[in-house]
């Protein structure tokens, strides 16, 4: 007998490209996101589907990420990380451990223990329970994952700048002191 191969990972992606697709300006011949003036990808112009676009999942995303508030504090213009990545959290990677780890246990509640034979033949696009809960978690998955990145992002942004910051203070003091600098790539 021949099982199929499981398709809940793809599905979902294919379930949330379709989304984001219908409601924000996508070039398809390049295969690109139009983005507006502050940056941000472009909604649709369309005055039907833009009211569409707020009952879906993707309106959610956005509502629950304006309204998130970052707890990110500065100490001398300086992050701090230990704030920002979490309360026992030493360094980014402890932090995106944790956020696998918060990902695996959401993919668990979402997709509870099942035999191999009955996991690889779940379509969570047909099974309407499925989709509903794919509806439902994926405002969350989406919200926290967009935070995630951006989080590490902004923290990796602050640690190239301390750096850049500490080779023009040691570049100064070379020079000040007579020597030169060698530019290499």
């Amino acid at each position: 007998m021949h099982v199929p191969h499981n398709t809940i990972h793809p599905d979902m992606e294919k379930h949330w490209d379709k989304e984001i697709k219908k409601f924000y300006e996508f070039d398809k011949k390049r295969k690109v996101f139009d983005y507006d003036i502050a940056g941000a990808p472009e909604l649709i112009k369309d005055e039907k589907k833009k009211k569409l676009f707020k009952e879906s999942f993707l309106y959610k995303v956005v509502e629950k990420l304006s309204n998130r508030k970052w707890k990110l504090k500065k100490s001398k213009g300086k992050l701090r990380i230990k704030e920002a990545l979490g309360k026992n959290n030493k360094k980014t990677y402890d932090y995106i451990k944790a956020v696998c780890f918060v990902s695996y246990l959401v993919s668990t509640e979402f997709i509870p223990e099942m035999s191999k034979k009955e996991y690889k033949k779940t379509k969570i696009l047909k099974d309407e329970k499925y989709k509903e809960d794919l509806e439902k978690i994926s405002i969350h998955t989406l919200a926290d994952a967009i935070d995630s990145i951006a989080l590490i992002w902004l923290l990796t942004w602050d640690k190239y700048n301390k750096l850049k910051e500490g080779i023009e203070k040691k570049t100064k003091e070379i020079k000040k002191a007579g020597g030169t600098i060698k530019k290499t790539l």
